[in-house]
């Protein structure tokens, strides 16, 4: 029951692999309209639900493998407030298909809230269980839908790599001076307006203008951001840095002059996600991507983006030896990362952009006390290493079950499969003593068939014990890597970099 006539929360995500894995419709249930209505029709045949506020939070386009989605995170605010008092998915994919932190909000943040979650699908109530998550099945659940989405990542990434080489553009997100062509959106067109502004940084840096010099003029002439352009154009960025200021910064004019996509041409393969941490983006070698010249009309021309490269990039390296930054840490009024003196002379973060001559006033004025952030860190991450080995030993074992499953229904195909083979013989020895030719035939062409799919579910179940082999494998490197840093009392940015990964 919901006190205090707190709203119901439902919340739907669609990601573009729920599209992938339709073979490019997405199907109904999936949908949003198809979550939205199972989830309605569920309210509305409950009847201490269906007189209460309805609020609804929708991720379209956004995986399930990580929770930095805008829908999720509204409505996490929202929770926070103490406004919502129900959160109900279609099923727990939808929620999200990372099993450690999926059991950390089901076993720890939901119920710390006093928040009632439903998966309808699932048949799943969390008022149906006195503090746990309902044992070993929703467990699973999580680490198969884990799994899954891994294996469809590699399928998807595979069927993208083939597009990519026939000179198809797959991103999602488009460089700044471009659009899809609406007729087909594997191919770019020029943004005229966005373009005219490519084209003057690329002038200015091919003039001997330096890039922190271009970015200033830009935001002292009032020309938008690219994010914030985009913006305008309702169009997604992926990125969350500079969202409560968005400014031209260096960095992005490095990026946009580096950019092979404004001479026309695509390159695909240019990084990819570390294995062992399944996070860690990794840059591959220029040999390893997949190139292709005039794949699109150019933005400029090839000799200026020759000289504004030569220009803008000399080989010079700055002199970063007084301040070292910590990637741990960052602005709230930027995004950048706030750095401290190498040497610890200073007790305090700074932000990296409230310093030099193109200082922003609002990071200027950051200032943290740097004992009192690190321990705060250290006894966070402390805490996180603990929830990790809770849940790392409950997922061991639900995994263990779920092996235990396969084996034993794929012993039952194996017998099955033993079993047909001697009904052929005896189906021969029949005919040999007077059957007839055609029944023989008959019952010998339904046993072969049968077999035939005997085959291809053992070869089936023998894939996905290899898979749940080499899973375990990993989760062991990974409870070694996390070892390491296990009660970890100094602030040691590399040690506490795995933790984040």
């Amino acid at each position: 029951m919901i006190e205090n006539k707190k709203a119901i929360a439902c919340y739907i995500r669609l990601s573009d692999e729920d599209e992938e894995s339709a073979k490019g419709r997405k199907e109904e249930s999936n949908s949003v309209s198809g979550q939205r209505q199972i989830i309605r029709s569920f309210i509305r045949s409950d009847i201490m639900l269906r007189d209460y506020e309805i609020k609804e939070y929708v991720d379209d386009g956004f995986t399930g493998t990580n929770f930095r989605r805008p829908g999720y995170e509204s409505l996490m605010e929202d929770a926070k407030r103490g406004d919502v008092g129900v959160i109900i998915v279609k099923d727990f994919s939808r929620l999200g298909r990372d099993y450690l932190e999926t059991g950390n909000l089901l076993e720890r943040i939901f119920p710390l809230m006093q928040i009632r979650f439903i998966s309808v699908n699932d048949h799943y109530d969390s008022d149906d269980f006195k503090g746990t998550t309902g044992g070993l099945n929703v467990a699973l659940k999580n680490v198969l839908n884990n799994m899954y989405s891994r294996d469809l990542s590699n399928k998807v990434t595979a069927a993208m790599t083939t597009r990519a080489k026939a000179g198809q553009y797959m991103a999602s997100m488009v460089a700044y001076g471009y659009k899809k062509d609406p007729e087909d959106k594997h191919h770019l067109v020029i943004d005229e307006e966005a373009a005219s502004v490519v084209r003057r940084i690329f002038d200015l840096a091919a003039e001997g203008y330096g890039k922190g010099w271009i970015a200033k003029y830009l935001n002292d002439e009032g020309v938008i951001s690219p994010g914030e352009y985009m913006a305008e154009k309702g169009i997604r960025r992926n990125g969350r840095r500079n969202a409560e200021k968005p400014r031209w910064t260096t960095t992005t004019i490095s990026d946009m002059l580096k950019n092979e996509v404004y001479i026309g041409k695509l390159c695909w393969n240019k990084s990819n996600i570390n294995l062992l941490t399944g996070k860690k983006v990794v840059k591959n070698r220029r040999e390893e991507w997949i190139v292709t010249e005039n794949a699109h009309e150019a933005v400029v021309s090839k000799d200026v983006f020759q000289a504004a490269n030569e220009k803008a990039f000399t080989g010079r390296k700055r002199n970063t030896k007084r301040v070292k930054p910590c990637p741990l840490i960052y602005c709230a009024y930027c995004g950048r990362s706030l750095s401290a003196p190498k040497d610890g002379n200073h007790v305090k973060y700074r932000c990296m952009n409230g310093y030099g001559t193109f200082a922003e006033k609002d990071c200027m004025n950051v200032r943290i006390k740097r004992a009192d952030l690190e321990q705060t860190v250290l006894t966070n991450v402390n805490m996180m290493v603990e929830l990790y080995y809770e849940r790392s030993e409950k997922a061991a074992k639900a995994v263990k079950s779920g092996t235990a499953s396969l084996t034993e229904q794929q012993e039952q195909f194996i017998g099955e499969r033993e079993k047909i083979k001697d009904l052929k013989m005896r189906l021969y020895l029949e005919y040999r003593d007077g059957g007839t030719k055609e029944e023989y035939l008959r019952k010998k062409k339904d046993a072969e068939e049968r077999l035939i799919q005997i085959d291809e579910i053992i070869e089936d179940f023998d894939r996905r014990l290899e898979k749940a082999r080499q899973d375990d494998i990993q989760s062991i490197k990974t409870s070694d890597a996390i070892s390491q840093i296990k009660d970890i009392q100094t602030f040691d940015k590399e040690k506490l970099k795995k933790v984040i990964d």
